[in-house]
């Protein structure tokens, strides 16, 4: 029987990173633009208004003051809020899988 053996390890981290303050200011955008919109239905009560948020909320909730990610400018965009992939056709590797690749070429460098 063949041993195996663990000889290295790699790692994988994004090419972007987003901050807080980032998040905040993305959010807080959003939050004007959902209350303007629908000004007339909180002021009736029917729904509550969004509050806005602050970067130490996020530090003192998660414990986390940057994250890295693959795509920023949806993440940053109000309107957006999320990353944005491209789609990839079935014959194409995965997203996950082209960040394990790279994980195991730096873990066998």
């Amino acid at each position: 029987m063949t041993k195996v053996v663990i000889s290295g390890t790699g790692v994988f981290t994004p090419p972007y990173s987003v901050s807080n303050a980032e998040l905040v200011e993305t959010f807080n955008k959003y939050v004007h633009t959902f209350n303007a919109e629908n000004a007339a239905a909180i002021e009736r009560g029917e729904m509550e208004p969004l509050v806005e948020s602050n970067a130490d909320f996020i530090l003192k909730a998660s414990g986390i003051e940057s994250r890295y990610v693959m795509n920023k400018s949806g993440i940053v965009d109000p309107e957006i809020m999320a990353p944005r992939l491209a789609q990839r056709a079935n014959e194409e590797p995965s997203i996950l899988a082209e960040m394990a690749v790279d994980a195991a070429n730096k873990a066998l460098a």
